[in-house]
């Protein structure tokens, strides 16, 4: 049973459930913490080390 109405591009369209309107937002959500997960896999990379210039004298890599 409808309970809400879809507004794509806020513009009025069918009729959809409270559950499918819900879903819609679980997707989204899920798709951006792919998305932060996968940012954080290329930030937590440093080829030249972290000190000055290009490199360091402490092992970093293990």
């Amino acid at each position: 049973m409808p309970s809400c109405r879809g507004t794509p591009h806020l513009q009025r369209a069918q009729p959809v459930t409270f559950a499918h309107w819900c879903l819609a937002y679980v997707e989204m959500l899920a798709r951006d913490e792919s998305r932060l997960q996968d940012a954080l896999k290329r930030l937590d990379v440093s080829p030249l080390g972290c000190g000055a210039l290009a490199g360091t004298a402490y092992e970093i890599d293990p």
